[in-house]
């Protein structure tokens, strides 16, 4: 299935006021895709927990300069923005109703706004997930331990089977 894509104008709307305006955005327009996965990496939720007072808040970050794209006559987009120019815009929603703003860039953000910018080209988070695939320096010596012990393991049944049909 491919992924149609249009040009649209992002409202946040929170409390039935608008906070905020993501003009000429790629949006997901196909069936599949609902809620905010339409808009992909330049709006995300988070649900979060303080760990000290086990309160927990609703966090909507957007991603305010991340789409300097344009749709090509063949339906194409096209353009992007470096990592490092990135700005995003963070409304802290907390269990009483309070709202609060916050804007940061790639560059000056602090853990909790790490954790929380969304995946560019890659996870979401402080920390790498290198670890969830293959490591590096443990999967040539695994696959050749696991070449040796099925060596041992087949040649003496390869020998055995000769000998019974001979």
């Amino acid at each position: 299935m491919d992924t149609v894509v249009n040009i649209a104008d992002v409202y946040i709307l929170i409390n039935g006021e608008t906070k905020h305006v993501l003009r000429n955005y790629p949006v997901r327009i196909e069936l599949g895709f609902e809620g905010l996965y339409k808009y992909e990496y330049y709006v995300s939720d988070w649900i979060v927990e303080n760990k000290e007072t086990s309160k927990q808040s609703f966090v909507i970050v957007l991603q305010k300069n991340g789409a300097k794209v344009k749709k090509l006559p063949n339906g194409d987009l096209e353009g992007h923005v470096l990592v490092e120019k990135l700005k995003f815009l963070s409304f802290t929603i907390q269990e009483d109703g309070t709202v609060t703003k916050d804007s940061f860039t790639y560059k000056n953000k602090n853990k909790l706004q790490t954790k929380l910018v969304p995946p560019i080209y890659g996870g979401a988070g402080y920390y790498t997930d290198g670890w969830l695939g293959y490591p590096v320096l443990g999967y040539p010596f695994f696959t050749a331990f696991l070449g040796l012990v099925l060596i041992l393991v087949c040649f003496p049944y390869k020998f055995l089977f000769k000998k019974r049909t001979s």
